[in-house]
């Protein structure tokens, strides 16, 4: 991929709007209360691009705790967001 293209250009601005996509979801996150008598639980809260991106690269990415645990440990934006 040639810089300064496209495609290059695209993906420079959607690399530079993750944080703030993130930044929104924790917001958007921050009141939520886990209903206990559910047998589910919620263990993220993810946009949407951000999710199928990382699924994308692996397909079992999201059912590993370790996966998590590191994503929430090197992204400062990804604290709040993620529970394990």
């Amino acid at each position: 991929m040639k810089e300064g293209n496209s495609l290059h250009r695209y993906f420079e601005k959607v690399r530079h709007a993750a944080p703030k996509r993130w930044r929104q979801v924790a917001r958007m996150s921050e009141k939520f209360k886990q209903n206990n008598q559910s047998d589910l639980r919620v263990l993220a809260h993810v946009p949407l691009n951000d999710f199928l991106r990382w699924r994308q690269v692996d397909p079992h990415f999201w059912e590993d705790d370790n996966n998590l645990r590191s994503l929430r440990r090197d992204n400062d934006d990804l604290r709040h967001c993620i529970k394990v």
